[in-house]
């Protein structure tokens, strides 16, 4: 018997704590921490007679399930007030009754609870160690990623997530590198993961340090005349200054060697532009040797009548 005192009401919010009691994963799997299933129900505001509430230390779902799982599974669940023991006061079940810790009903708690029971899902996960793949994007036409010799400084990791999702998944990628980016003297790169949803990396690694072999390439500054357009809206004509500066360019040491600004041209897109002053981004390109790229971003000022 608790002796309530109506001398003063008070009002606090707990933070639930799930449990799940006899949940088991099969062969292969994990069960995971148990989770509250709706974010709005991740704290609950008690409200009632101070002498009640003072001997509330903790405020947790239970739900007894005894079964093993292979797949994440939500249940309904009781709400339960602990003393600082670890011990019952009162457990609300989802039927609306409440019970003492010797499981014997009680009329009145004379506490009001914002939720009497709650929804708690149960995460069934499984572990595999992949590969690691970097990936590139902007690569010139006649380079394919497969030619691209890179090195990352975790070659495997260890992943958890959905069983379905983990048995499906050969290599965790790594966001794209701008190729860009890539030169003689710009070949280290930290990128992080894009990862399924569901899916985490145990080893505690936010970003992956590649770098990449650019040993047989070499570089070379040009000026380009050749400027072409795409994309102009018909009866418009454009103009440009004629030239874009200290264009950078990487590619197979004896490509660089031998190409010349006849070469390259350099593209402008004008989809959707209308007449008047623009600066608009260049894209360098080469019929001739389609493995060579830029290095860097070029933009020129354009006219359009």
């Amino acid at each position: 018997t608790i002796d309530v005192t109506f001398d003063y009401i008070d009002t606090r919010e707990f933070t639930l704590v799930p449990k799940l009691i006899g949940v088991g994963a099969a062969d292969g799997l994990i069960a995971e921490t148990p989770v509250v299933s709706s974010a709005e129900n991740s704290t609950i505001t008690v409200k009632g007679p101070r002498s009640v509430i003072d001997r509330i230390a903790s405020v947790g779902s239970l739900a007894e399930v005894n079964t093993t799982l292979n797949t994440t599974t939500t249940f309904d669940s009781d709400i339960v007030l602990y003393d600082e023991k670890s011990e019952i006061i009162y457990r609300y079940d989802t039927d609306g009754k409440v019970y003492d810790k010797n499981d014997n009903a009680v009329e009145n708690t004379y506490l009001t609870l914002s939720f009497t029971s709650v929804k708690v899902s149960q995460p069934i996960s499984k572990r595999a160690t992949v590969a690691v793949k970097a990936t590139f994007a902007n690569l010139p036409s006649g380079l394919k990623e497969s030619d691209i010799l890179w090195n990352v400084d975790h070659s495997t990791v260890s992943v958890i997530g959905p069983p379905d999702v983990i048995s499906k998944l050969g290599e965790v990628t790594l966001s794209a590198i701008d190729f860009r980016t890539v030169s003689t003297t710009s070949n280290s790169f930290e990128v992080s993961p894009t990862l399924p949803d569901g899916v985490k990396i145990l080893d505690n690694i936010e970003f992956f340090t590649v770098i990449i072999d650019t040993s047989g390439y070499a570089e070379k500054t040009i000026n380009l005349n050749d400027i072409r357009y795409t994309g102009l809206s018909n009866g418009l004509s454009a103009k440009t200054r004629g030239r874009i500066n200290n264009v950078k360019i990487c590619g197979p040491a004896d490509v660089i060697d031998k190409i010349t600004r006849s070469d390259l041209y350099a593209t402008l897109d004008l989809t959707d532009r209308s007449a008047g002053e623009h600066t608009v981004d260049a894209v360098i390109k080469s019929d001739k040797y389609p493995n060579i790229w830029q290095v860097g971003t070029y933009s020129t000022p354009v006219t359009i009548n």
